[in-house]
Protein backbone atom coordinates (compact mmCIF):
# COMPACT_ATOMS: atom_id res chain seq x y z
CA UNK A 1 0.00 0.00 0.00
CA UNK A 2 1.56 3.36 -0.95
CA UNK A 3 2.38 5.91 1.73
CA UNK A 4 2.38 9.75 1.69
CA UNK A 5 5.83 10.60 3.63
CA UNK A 6 5.23 14.37 3.50
CA UNK A 7 4.09 17.68 1.53
CA UNK A 8 4.86 21.22 0.76
CA UNK A 9 3.16 24.41 0.04
CA UNK A 10 4.44 27.40 -2.08
CA UNK A 11 2.87 30.81 -2.57
CA UNK A 12 3.43 33.96 -4.82
CA UNK A 13 4.93 36.80 -2.96
CA UNK A 14 2.02 39.28 -3.87
CA UNK A 15 -0.55 39.09 -0.78
CA UNK A 16 -3.64 41.09 -0.61
CA UNK A 17 -6.65 41.66 1.78
CA UNK A 18 -10.08 40.45 0.46
CA UNK A 19 -11.01 44.15 0.48
CA UNK A 20 -8.09 45.32 -1.63
CA UNK A 21 -8.96 42.27 -4.43
CA UNK A 22 -13.25 43.29 -4.11
CA UNK A 23 -12.31 47.40 -4.41
CA UNK A 24 -10.14 46.43 -7.74
CA UNK A 25 -12.57 44.17 -9.22
CA UNK A 26 -15.47 46.46 -8.30
CA UNK A 27 -13.54 49.73 -10.16
CA UNK A 28 -13.56 47.64 -13.40
CA UNK A 29 -16.95 46.05 -13.41
CA UNK A 30 -19.12 48.89 -12.52
CA UNK A 31 -17.90 50.34 -15.36
CA UNK A 32 -19.55 47.47 -17.41
CA UNK A 33 -22.95 47.19 -15.66
CA UNK A 34 -22.31 45.48 -12.30
CA UNK A 35 -25.01 45.06 -9.90
CA UNK A 36 -22.77 46.66 -7.16
CA UNK A 37 -25.38 45.21 -4.29
CA UNK A 38 -24.77 41.83 -5.44
CA UNK A 39 -20.92 42.16 -5.73
CA UNK A 40 -20.67 43.47 -2.35
CA UNK A 41 -22.91 40.88 -0.64
CA UNK A 42 -21.04 37.78 -2.50
CA UNK A 43 -17.43 39.20 -1.96
CA UNK A 44 -18.41 39.27 1.94
CA UNK A 45 -20.83 35.73 2.35
CA UNK A 46 -17.34 34.30 0.74
CA UNK A 47 -15.28 34.84 4.21
CA UNK A 48 -11.92 35.00 2.47
CA UNK A 49 -9.80 37.45 4.19
CA UNK A 50 -6.80 37.38 1.72
CA UNK A 51 -5.30 35.58 -1.15
CA UNK A 52 -2.08 35.52 -3.08
CA UNK A 53 -1.98 36.31 -6.64
CA UNK A 54 0.45 35.36 -9.01
CA UNK A 55 1.52 39.10 -10.15
CA UNK A 56 0.99 42.62 -8.31
CA UNK A 57 -2.40 43.69 -9.03
CA UNK A 58 -1.31 46.64 -10.86
CA UNK A 59 0.18 44.29 -13.65
CA UNK A 60 -3.15 42.37 -14.27
CA UNK A 61 -4.33 45.48 -16.00
CA UNK A 62 -1.74 45.10 -18.88
CA UNK A 63 -2.65 41.28 -19.69
CA UNK A 64 -4.29 41.13 -23.15
CA UNK A 65 -5.85 38.17 -23.67
CA UNK A 66 -5.07 33.96 -23.44
CA UNK A 67 -1.44 34.35 -24.29
CA UNK A 68 -0.19 37.17 -22.61
CA UNK A 69 -1.90 35.08 -19.45
CA UNK A 70 -0.59 31.76 -20.21
CA UNK A 71 2.73 33.60 -20.82
CA UNK A 72 2.63 34.99 -17.48
CA UNK A 73 1.11 31.34 -15.83
CA UNK A 74 4.03 29.48 -17.22
CA UNK A 75 6.65 31.75 -15.76
CA UNK A 76 5.09 31.84 -12.39
CA UNK A 77 4.13 28.04 -12.75
CA UNK A 78 7.97 27.12 -13.33
CA UNK A 79 9.41 29.12 -9.98
CA UNK A 80 6.85 27.81 -7.61
CA UNK A 81 7.02 24.27 -9.24
CA UNK A 82 10.50 24.05 -8.69
CA UNK A 83 10.83 25.80 -5.16
CA UNK A 84 7.81 23.53 -3.99
CA UNK A 85 9.46 20.60 -5.21
CA UNK A 86 13.39 21.07 -3.73
CA UNK A 87 11.53 22.26 -0.53
CA UNK A 88 10.08 18.89 -0.45
CA UNK A 89 13.11 17.05 -1.10
CA UNK A 90 14.45 18.82 1.65
CA UNK A 91 12.34 17.92 3.90
CA UNK A 92 12.26 14.28 3.11
CA UNK A 93 16.86 14.28 3.16
CA UNK A 94 15.98 13.16 -0.67
CA UNK A 95 17.77 13.91 -3.82
CA UNK A 96 16.12 14.36 -7.00
CA UNK A 97 17.79 11.46 -8.42
CA UNK A 98 15.92 9.20 -6.07
CA UNK A 99 12.64 10.32 -7.41
CA UNK A 100 11.25 7.82 -10.11
CA UNK A 101 7.99 9.14 -11.17
CA UNK A 102 6.51 12.67 -11.65
CA UNK A 103 3.44 13.78 -12.04
CA UNK A 104 1.76 17.16 -12.30
CA UNK A 105 -2.17 18.82 -12.09
CA UNK A 106 -3.39 21.84 -13.11
CA UNK A 107 -6.15 23.37 -14.54
CA UNK A 108 -5.07 27.39 -15.05
CA UNK A 109 -2.80 27.07 -17.74
CA UNK A 110 -1.37 24.97 -20.72
CA UNK A 111 2.11 24.36 -21.89
CA UNK A 112 3.90 21.91 -24.30
CA UNK A 113 6.26 20.67 -23.27
CA UNK A 114 4.77 20.08 -19.98
CA UNK A 115 5.32 21.52 -16.23
CA UNK A 116 7.41 18.33 -15.58
CA UNK A 117 9.35 18.68 -18.69
CA UNK A 118 9.78 21.83 -17.97
CA UNK A 119 11.44 21.22 -14.48
CA UNK A 120 13.52 18.55 -15.17
CA UNK A 121 15.84 21.47 -17.03
CA UNK A 122 15.89 23.10 -13.17
CA UNK A 123 16.11 20.13 -11.00
CA UNK A 124 18.26 17.26 -11.05
CA UNK A 125 16.22 14.72 -11.66
CA UNK A 126 17.27 11.41 -13.64
CA UNK A 127 16.86 11.33 -16.93
CA UNK A 128 14.55 8.41 -16.79
CA UNK A 129 12.06 9.88 -14.49
CA UNK A 130 8.60 9.04 -15.47
CA UNK A 131 6.18 12.23 -16.07
CA UNK A 132 2.57 12.41 -16.21
CA UNK A 133 0.88 15.65 -16.93
CA UNK A 134 -2.63 15.33 -15.73
CA UNK A 135 -5.24 18.82 -17.11
CA UNK A 136 -8.33 19.97 -16.19
CA UNK A 137 -9.60 18.23 -13.46
CA UNK A 138 -10.56 21.04 -11.18
CA UNK A 139 -11.12 20.95 -8.10
CA UNK A 140 -10.53 17.43 -7.60
CA UNK A 141 -7.22 17.16 -9.36
CA UNK A 142 -5.21 16.61 -5.81
CA UNK A 143 -7.45 14.09 -4.55
CA UNK A 144 -7.56 12.39 -8.19
CA UNK A 145 -3.70 12.97 -8.68
CA UNK A 146 -3.04 10.67 -4.92
CA UNK A 147 -4.88 8.24 -6.31
CA UNK A 148 -3.12 8.01 -9.83
CA UNK A 149 0.37 8.35 -8.09
CA UNK A 150 -1.14 5.74 -5.46
CA UNK A 151 -1.89 3.34 -8.33
CA UNK A 152 1.12 3.20 -9.96
CA UNK A 153 3.30 2.72 -6.72
CA UNK A 154 1.28 0.12 -5.84
CA UNK A 155 2.96 -1.63 -9.17
CA UNK A 156 6.62 -0.03 -7.86
CA UNK A 157 6.49 -0.97 -4.54
CA UNK A 158 9.89 0.40 -3.97
CA UNK A 159 9.89 3.54 -5.51
CA UNK A 160 9.17 7.25 -4.99
CA UNK A 161 6.77 9.96 -6.71
CA UNK A 162 5.79 13.32 -6.21
CA UNK A 163 2.43 14.82 -7.09
CA UNK A 164 2.59 18.33 -8.37
CA UNK A 165 -0.14 20.77 -7.96
CA UNK A 166 -0.27 23.88 -9.44
CA UNK A 167 -3.21 26.48 -10.06
CA UNK A 168 -3.04 30.25 -10.34
CA UNK A 169 -6.79 30.95 -11.19
CA UNK A 170 -5.97 35.06 -11.13
CA UNK A 171 -4.69 34.49 -14.67
CA UNK A 172 -8.21 33.20 -15.64
CA UNK A 173 -10.29 35.83 -14.41
CA UNK A 174 -13.22 36.74 -17.25
CA UNK A 175 -13.12 40.40 -17.13
CA UNK A 176 -15.86 40.28 -19.55
CA UNK A 177 -18.08 37.67 -17.60
CA UNK A 178 -20.58 39.65 -14.60
CA UNK A 179 -22.15 36.24 -14.28
CA UNK A 180 -23.23 35.16 -10.72
CA UNK A 181 -20.48 32.33 -10.92
CA UNK A 182 -17.89 34.65 -12.07
CA UNK A 183 -18.58 36.93 -9.16
CA UNK A 184 -18.37 34.30 -6.60
CA UNK A 185 -14.84 32.65 -8.13
CA UNK A 186 -13.39 36.05 -8.63
CA UNK A 187 -13.81 36.15 -4.30
CA UNK A 188 -12.69 32.59 -3.73
CA UNK A 189 -9.80 31.12 -5.49
CA UNK A 190 -5.87 32.14 -5.49
CA UNK A 191 -2.92 31.42 -6.40
CA UNK A 192 -0.35 28.72 -5.07
CA UNK A 193 1.38 25.18 -5.38
CA UNK A 194 1.64 22.06 -3.70
CA UNK A 195 3.53 18.97 -3.85
CA UNK A 196 2.81 15.62 -2.15
CA UNK A 197 5.88 13.19 -2.02
CA UNK A 198 4.37 9.02 -1.72
CA UNK A 199 6.41 6.22 -2.03
CA UNK A 200 5.60 2.15 -2.03
CA UNK A 201 5.05 0.04 0.78
CA UNK A 202 8.88 -1.44 0.43
CA UNK A 203 10.49 2.08 -0.08
CA UNK A 204 12.74 2.35 3.01
CA UNK A 205 11.20 5.83 4.18
CA UNK A 206 8.17 3.42 5.19
CA UNK A 207 9.71 2.02 8.08
CA UNK A 208 11.58 4.90 8.75
CA UNK A 209 8.49 7.31 9.04
CA UNK A 210 6.42 4.75 10.80
CA UNK A 211 8.90 4.26 13.63
CA UNK A 212 8.62 8.31 14.04
CA UNK A 213 4.98 8.33 13.24
CA UNK A 214 3.61 6.05 16.14
CA UNK A 215 0.28 8.02 16.78
CA UNK A 216 -3.00 6.57 14.86
CA UNK A 217 -3.99 10.10 14.01
CA UNK A 218 -0.85 11.24 12.49
CA UNK A 219 -1.04 12.59 8.80
CA UNK A 220 2.74 12.10 7.42
CA UNK A 221 3.01 8.44 6.85
CA UNK A 222 -0.62 7.61 6.40
CA UNK A 223 -1.35 5.06 3.49
CA UNK A 224 -3.38 5.45 0.13
CA UNK A 225 -6.32 3.05 -0.42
Amino acid sequence: MPHIINTATAFPTHYHSQQEISFALRAVWIKKGLDVAIFDRLQKAVTVEGRYLALPMSEYYKLDGFADCNRAWLEVALELGERVINDLLEKTNLHPQEIQMLMSVTSTGVTVPSLEARLMNRIAFAQDLKRVPLFGLGCLAGTAGVARVGDYLKGHPEEAAILLTIELCSLTLQAEDLSIANIISSGLFGDGAAAVLLVGDQHPLVKSNETRNSKANEFHGSKVS
